[in-house]
């Protein structure tokens, strides 16, 4: 058993408040997929049309 058997998960916005306070900053997109986090909609159409563009 460890500190985490028994702890709840955080929820998205929990992670980015937290991520905020401890790094100062907001979560790039890269981040935010590296922790899992959902984006918005037209973040992730945006993303598909640039590359659609390149």
């Amino acid at each position: 058993m460890n500190a985490f058997d028994e702890a709840e998960s955080l929820t998205p916005e929990e992670i980015l408040l937290r991520f905020h306070k401890i790094m100062g900053r907001d979560m790039t997109p890269d981040e935010k997929h590296r922790f899992f986090l959902p984006e918005p909609p037209e973040v992730i159409a945006e993303r598909l049309n640039l590359r659609h563009q390149n």
